[in-house]
C-alpha cells in the first residue's frame, strides 16, 4: 500500500488525480491534500506518507519551497508540472519523477510500478533543489522555424492560434489570419511547442490556450478558438482538455 497525499493548488486537479489513483492497480491510500506551502509542510510532517505528488507552481510560491522545510525526505516523490521541455530535461538529469500535466492513466501507473520495485527515493539535497531552480528559469524558445517552398518563416508561438493536420501537411493558422501550409506531421511540432500553453485536443488539431474563447458542452465537446474556428473534442480527450485549461489559467 502506498500512503499518499497530494498537495496542488487546483481542487480540480486534485480531483483528477484522486481519481486516476482509484483507477490503478495499485493500493493508494489518500491520507489528505493540501493546496499551498504551510498546509503541505504541516501534512507531510504529521501524517509521514509513503509517497508525495507534488505540484510545481504553488500560487505565487514552488514545490520546492516545501521541500526546502521538511529537514529529511523520507518519501517517495513525484512531481506533478505543465512546464516546457527545459523542466523535463532537468527533472531528467536530476533523476526525479514527475509527470506531465494533464496526467495520463498508463504514465501514472508506470511511475508507481518504478517506485514499488526499485523502492525509490530521490535526491532531494539542497544542492539538488538548486540545480532544479535554475533549469526552471532557462527562458522559452522565442520563435520556431517554419520550413516553406519560399525559405523559412520565423514565427513567435505566441502567435499560432492552432495547427491543423491535413494528411501529410499541417496548415499552421496565425493570429491576424494569416496561415502557412507545411510538409510537416503534427507530432513534430509537439517536442518544440510548450505544453503548457499548447495541447493537443484531438489527433487533427493542437490548440494555443491562449485563444480558447469557450468550450461548449454541446455537440458533444467543442472549442471555439477566438477567431470562430469550432473544435470537436474528443469524448477521451474532454476531461484532460479541461484539466489542462485550468491549469494554463490559474
Amino acid at each position: 500500500m502506498f500512503r499518499t497525499i497530494i498537495i496542488d493548488d487546483s481542487p480540480q486537479a486534485i480531483d483528477y488525480l484522486c481519481g486516476l489513483l482509484n483507477r490503478t492497480q495499485f493500493d493508494i491510500e489518500i491520507l489528505g491534500t493540501a493546496s499551498n506551502v504551510a498546509d503541505g509542510v504541516d501534512l507531510i510532517t504529521h501524517s509521514r506518507p509513503e509517497l508525495v505528488f507534488l505540484d510545481i507552481e504553488l500560487g505565487n510560491k514552488t514545490g520546492f519551497d516545501i521541500l526546502l522545510q521538511i529537514p529529511k525526505i523520507e518519501f517517495n516523490l513525484i512531481f506533478t508540472t505543465g512546464h516546457n521541455q527545459y523542466a523535463l530535461d532537468a527533472f531528467k538529469f536530476n533523476a526525479v519523477h514527475y509527470l506531465l500535466k494533464p496526467i495520463q492513466l498508463s504514465e501514472l501507473e508506470e511511475a508507481l510500478s518504478r517506485i514499488r520495485l526499485k523502492n525509490y527515493k530521490p535526491d532531494i539535497s539542497a544542492d539538488n533543489i538548486k540545480s532544479l531552480l535554475e533549469n526552471f528559469k532557462v527562458p522559452s524558445i522565442k520563435k520556431i522555424p517554419l520550413h516553406t517552398e519560399e525559405g523559412i518563416r520565423y514565427v513567435d508561438p505566441e502567435d499560432i492560434l492552432y495547427i491543423k493536420a491535413d494528411g501529410s501537411y499541417c496548415c499552421v493558422k496565425l493570429n491576424g489570419g494569416s496561415s502557412v501550409l507545411l510538409s510537416r506531421l503534427l507530432k513534430d511540432f509537439e517536442a518544440s511547442l510548450d505544453i503548457h500553453r499548447f495541447f493537443r485536443v484531438s489527433k487533427s488539431f493542437i490548440i494555443n490556450m491562449q485563444y480558447v474563447s469557450m468550450y461548449r458542452r454541446t455537440d458533444g465537446g467543442t472549442v471555439e478558438m477566438s477567431d470562430g474556428t469550432l473544435i470537436s473534442v474528443p469524448r477521451r480527450k474532454r476531461d484532460d482538455f479541461l484539466t489542462h485549461m485550468t491549469e494554463f489559467i490559474k
